[in-house]
């Protein structure tokens, strides 16, 4: 990958996070937009409660279809790619990656396609998915596909719903702290890419206003940084200034404790102890400049 378009795990983390969140929040939706289109003429409850209806992933229809094409039925050799599109239903776009990942992984599983199923599985698997090799790139680069798929799942079901303008909140603000609302750019009719969107600060006495994609990203690290409970040496130093080698060292007696992320199989250290060992320290430095 060039350094441009170079892999951002945190990121790309994030994206799949809230696009599974938001799916699923969307999916709820449904059911009043299935009643509010009752009077659909051409089929009632319209779109959302196609949608909504129990669904078979297309390979499983297309095997009965070809059962039927070769038992002298003609015409139906196709008929699953004819009845689903590509990101027209949430289970199938969602079932579709599962199955990905479970085959990849050897976790098969003989119980049929559920959201909510699909979506824990998907969420339990994201450190997985985002594992980077040597250079920084993405050991299973499929991610960069689901990420996208999953955008255009949320944008579908978001246009279905007439909700795109609706509220998006994001990362704090880098200068106030209140929480960035997204402002859409293009539709459906006229797609853009995530990139264009801009997130907004809505505080007025704030100097920050707007956040461009590449900014935005910064507040989102940001946010991680500030809230995840483990840190590598390099995050630790990067956000609290706690220096590798003193890091380490208290982890090595026992005042902090440590543990391997078991799919990136980097070392993670205990924010809230690190801190608190930190402060422990400059205590101790303080006692000693004063005495």
């Amino acid at each position: 990958m060039s350094d441009r378009e170079k892999f951002d795990p945190i990121r790309t983390r994030a994206n799949i996070g809230k696009r599974l969140s938001r799916v699923s929040s969307l999916y709820l939706d449904l059911w009043d937009q299935a009643l509010n289109d009752h009077d659909d003429v051409d089929f009632p409850g319209g779109s959302a409660l196609n949608m909504l209806g129990p669904i078979t992933v297309p390979q499983d229809w297309q095997r009965v279809f070809d059962y039927m094409e070769y038992q002298g039925h003609e015409n139906l050799g196709t008929y699953a790619d004819s009845q689903t599109d590509e990101h027209d239903h949430p289970v199938v776009v969602l079932a579709h990656w599962t199955r990905v990942i479970r085959e990849e992984r050897g976790e098969q599983t003989r119980l049929s396609p559920t959201l909510a199923r699909e979506s824990d599985y998907l969420r339990h698997c994201i450190d997985w998915m985002v594992r980077v090799d040597e250079y920084g790139d993405p050991e299973w680069f499929e991610v960069i596909e689901l990420e996208e798929d999953l955008r255009l799942l949320m944008r579908r079901m978001e246009d279905l719903l007439r909700c795109g303008i609706q509220v998006d909140r994001g990362a704090p603000c880098l200068k106030c702290g209140k929480q960035l609302v997204r402002r859409w750019v293009g539709d459906r009719d006229d797609p853009h890419p995530e990139t264009d969107d801009v997130w907004l600060c809505k505080n007025d006495e704030c100097d920050i206003h707007e956040y461009p994609y590449a900014n935005y990203l910064k507040a989102q690290e940001a946010y991680y940084l500030d809230n995840s409970k483990w840190l590598t040496a390099d995050e630790m130093e990067q956000r609290w200034r706690i220096k590798a080698g003193t890091l380490q060292g208290w982890a090595s007696k026992g005042e902090v404790d440590k543990k391997r992320n078991f799919h990136t199989g980097r070392m993670t250290y205990n924010v809230a102890q690190a801190k608190q060992r930190r402060e422990e320290a400059e205590a101790k430095k303080q006692q000693k400049l004063g005495a």
